[in-house]
């Protein structure tokens, strides 16, 4: 399963509301949230698969995108995030490398 959620756009000054409405964090614990009851559904009523521990990692990553160079690198990361699962060290069934083992 990805590690990250790459989709979202915010306005600036959107993030600093005081009632908490509409921040990032209000946003992405929500869609945590609803996900997560979500795909429990799934597991209880579908026969999906079971997950063990937290369906997702604690906090978040946000960036600020300025301008073309930094929204294309950032769409180039996005599509190429799903192939790298298999080396990514939060992927439980990694193998790791011979020089991991030393960090």
């Amino acid at each position: 399963m990805p590690s990250r959620v790459g989709r979202g756009r915010a306005r600036a000054g959107e993030e600093a509301r005081s009632d908490g409405a509409r921040t990032l964090s209000g946003v992405i614990g929500r869609f945590k949230t609803v996900t997560t009851y979500l795909y429990g559904e799934g597991v209880r009523l579908r026969g999906w698969p079971r997950y063990d521990g937290r369906l997702w990692q604690r906090g978040f990553w946000d960036r600020v995108i300025r301008d073309e160079r930094e929204l294309e690198a950032v769409r180039n990361y996005i599509a190429s995030n799903p192939i790298q699962w298999h080396l990514d060290r939060l992927n439980p069934r990694r193998r790791p490398n011979r020089h991991e083992f030393f960090e």
